[in-house]
């Protein structure tokens, strides 16, 4: 199990400070990102990339943009017909998801607004979520936290984003897989330097 301080900048807003998230191994995460749909000019910025961070291997990077397990909306058992109906990577692992609904609360009912989606609150609940899942090698647990706590001998490294809604890392986003804010090729040199 290792743990990534995160250092976030947030709106103000009560939120858990600490928790264990499931989250796909980075060699899963980068073949799922090679595998989407290839814009134009994306191999070229990629080549581009990798030629100006060699030292940068997208399959170590161990941070919170690695597409998190969730749970399922909620307990309802339309809700869970409605997964298993998809058929897809939203309706499988269908039993895991249920039980992490169920450890952090069913949004119908005792709904606690301050527990984040994709975080729970032991790392005994994270390994039973994680036993469960289908393809549980393909996944593992890491522990989060906000602000700059200690690093101690498990400590794999720090993050700057977030890990609610899209899970944004800086990191990931400006030289591992970038998606939405990719750096123009031309300030690559600036970058190294930052």
């Amino acid at each position: 199990m290792w743990e990534i301080p995160v250092k976030i900048c947030l709106l103000e807003r009560q939120m858990q400070t600490q928790g264990y998230m499931i989250v796909l191994k980075p060699d899963t995460v980068l073949e799922r990102y090679l595998r989407v749909g290839d814009s134009p000019g994306r191999t070229d910025y990629l080549c581009q990339l990798r030629l100006a961070f060699p030292g940068v291997d997208p399959k170590r990077y161990l941070g919170i943009s690695r597409d998190p397990l969730s749970a399922i909306a909620n307990l309802d058992q339309k809700t869970v017909e409605w997964y298993r109906a998809l058929g897809d990577e939203l309706g499988s692992n269908l039993q895991a998801r249920y039980r992490f609904r169920q450890l952090i609360g069913d949004m119908n009912e005792n709904y606690n607004a301050h527990v984040e989606e994709d975080l729970l609150a032991s790392q005994s609940d994270a390994q039973q979520v994680l036993d469960m899942l289908e393809d549980a090698g393909r996944w593992e647990v890491i522990h989060l936290s906000r602000g700059s706590p200690a690093s101690s001998l498990t400590t794999l490294g720090f993050d700057i984003g977030n890990w609610f809604a899209d899970h944004f890392s800086l990191i990931a986003d400006t030289i591992i897989t970038p998606r939405w804010h990719p750096a123009a090729p031309e300030d690559f040199g600036e970058l190294k330097e930052a």
